[in-house]
């Protein structure tokens, strides 16, 4: 609201009410000095409260959605405070995503917030083609019957050798 001068002020409910109220008690002499009094009614705690939501959030669903809701959170903080590095940014959206994805991004260090995004949409395709493979060959598996380790031993092992026979199990 702040940024653009030219605009008229359209505000309802209880800020038209505060703004009345505000300009009955204090000279407001120019848009600066109604922005600094709006933004301490209004967005106090905008900047701590944006920043608790930055760092809790983590990833739920897929990378894209995760994505999403990170690029909010990260443009919201920096509204607020533009001195933020992308270093920091990086390591947070690491340390967000689900281990099995973060733990093969992090290996290649990306430097920037797209970068740790693209890398982490290819693993997330990689371990979903993989686990299908596997599914697959799950099922091939499960259709050969299996010995039991006795049974395996039993059938591989020889029952004489250069040492002599095998001892017997006793039953």
């Amino acid at each position: 609201m702040c940024g653009f001068p030219l605009q008229p002020l359209i505000l309802g409910g209880n800020a038209e009410l505060w703004l009345q109220t505000y300009e009955a008690h204090h000279s407001i002499d120019n848009w600066p000095e109604l922005c600094v009094a709006v933004e301490k009614k209004f967005g106090q705690d905008l900047y701590h409260n944006y920043m608790r939501d930055l760092l809790s959030i983590r990833q739920t669903d897929d990378v894209l959605e995760y994505a999403g809701r990170f690029e909010t959170a990260k443009h919201r903080v920096l509204v607020h405070n533009k001195e933020i590095g992308e270093v920091f940014f990086v390591q947070k959206i690491l340390d967000g995503l689900k281990y099995s994805i973060s733990k093969a991004i992090t290996l290649h260090k990306p430097r920037t917030v797209d970068a740790a995004l693209s890398l982490a949409l290819m693993q997330e395709e990689l371990l979903e083609a993989s686990s299908k493979r596997f599914v697959g060959r799950q099922k091939e598996f499960s259709k050969t019957p299996f010995k039991s380790v006795s049974q395996a031993s039993q059938s591989v092992l020889p029952s004489s050798g250069i040492l002599g026979n095998q001892p017997q199990p006793e039953k």
